[in-house]
This record gives C-alpha cells, sequence and structure tokens, in this order.
C-alpha cells in the first residue's frame, strides 16, 4: 500500500503543480490585459505554456486513474496469488510523460529500445 501512495503522489503532484503554474500564468494575462500589456508575442507564449500545462495535467491525472485500476486489479488478483500481465513498454512510457518537466530540466533525452506489447 505505501508503494502504491508513493506512486500515485507523484502523477498527482505533478498534475497539482501543473494546475499552479498555470493559474499564475492565467493570472498574469488578466493583469497584463488589464493594463493594455499584451503583445502578440507574448500571448503566443502564453498560450503555448497554457497548453503545455494543460498536456501535464491530462497525461498525469490519466495516469492516476490507471494507477487506481491498476492497484485494484493487482489487489483482487493477490487474493489468489496469480500473476498479473503488464505492458513495460507502454508503462515506461507513462512514467517518462509523468516525470517529462524533470527530464527536460535537464536536457536529457530518453529512448525506449522495447517491442510492443
Amino acid at each position: 500500500m505505501k508503494g502504491f501512495a508513493h506512486e500515485l503522489n507523484t502523477p498527482l503532484g505533478v498534475a497539482i503543480t501543473s494546475e499552479s503554474f498555470l493559474r499564475d500564468k492565467v493570472g498574469k494575462l488578466k493583469e497584463d490585459f488589464r493594463q493594455g500589456k499584451i503583445s502578440k508575442a507574448n500571448l503566443q507564449i502564453l498560450l503555448q505554456e497554457f497548453d503545455d500545462s494543460l498536456n501535464l495535467i491530462e497525461s498525469n491525472l490519466t495516469r492516476s486513474a490507471e494507477l487506481i485500476t491498476s492497484f485494484k486489479q493487482v489487489a483482487s488478483h493477490q487474493e489468489y496469488d496469480e500473476l498479473v500481465e503488464f505492458d513495460i513498454l507502454e508503462f515506461l512510457e507513462n512514467l517518462i510523460i509523468s516525470l517529462r518537466h524533470e527530464i527536460d530540466k535537464h536536457n536529457a533525452n530518453i529512448t525506449l529500445d522495447i517491442p510492443k506489447g
């Protein structure tokens, strides 16, 4: 259960941080609009930041829902001591997506060479 909570906290933390960032940027846009300080270039940058933040929120909330579903499946299978199959490529792709903001900070590039399925 402790491991599951830790796994779930990562995408939820990213989603919360992205929401906070987005809220700050919307506040800046409102203030700049109120003061008549919006340039086309700044608006384009803000819109891209909005889009990036929304994508992060969506992917991390989706990942959280997948983790909960997976946990339910594992918990139900533990009663019968069954093996559970999962797609390692899909798992790692989702992990990389959830950590994209950290990966980008270090200008790192991750390539997966794993067959699908």
